[in-house]
């Protein structure tokens, strides 16, 4: 099982260093890649969607930040393991905002400010069912890279 505080160590580390088109180091992309790697707990190169369930109720906790039983849009966007500083960081904080916003919108189903777990499993759910477009019933890591919603958000939230 994935732990929160562990998988945030994952998203954040510098694992690969693919670079930016200048050549530098992109750790943005260098953690979305090897969140791939930790979510993959079975070790067999696809996310299922057990195993992207495991991950969301696993973060839910820290998502929650007030422990109210629910995650609003600042907790969502602010997420201490997320990308929130890297985005400031490189001055992409509006970008990163925007893009995050608008997913925060399309998981809140019930339209009242609010994210609960069951409602933040479907909406990742439906990503993960959305980027598989082979159809397999499991996101392969390209898959997850370049059609996993908050993957494409946050790549567009990055961009230079």
């Amino acid at each position: 099982m994935i732990r929160p505080l562990a998988c945030a160590l994952v998203l954040l580390s510098p694992a690969a260093a693919f670079a930016q088109t200048d050549g530098t180091p992109d750790a943005a992309r260098s953690a979305i890649e090897a969140s791939a790697l930790a979510l993959d707990t079975d070790g067999d190169g696809r996310l299922a969607p057990a195993e992207i369930d495991v991950a969301v109720t696993e973060m839910f906790p820290s998502l929650d930040a007030d422990g109210s039983g629910a995650v609003d849009r600042t907790e969502f966007e602010e997420w201490p393991f997320g990308f929130h500083d890297m985005a400031a960081h490189r001055d992409r904080a509006e970008a990163y905002h925007a893009v995050f916003g608008l997913l925060f919108d399309l998981f809140d189903r019930g339209g009242d400010g609010r994210l609960d777990l069951p409602e933040l499993r479907e909406g990742m759910a439906a990503a993960a069912a959305y980027a598989d477009r082979d159809g397999d019933g499991a996101m392969s890591r390209t898959e997850f890279l370049r059609g996993f919603v908050p993957n494409v958000a946050l790549r567009h939230a990055m961009r230079d």
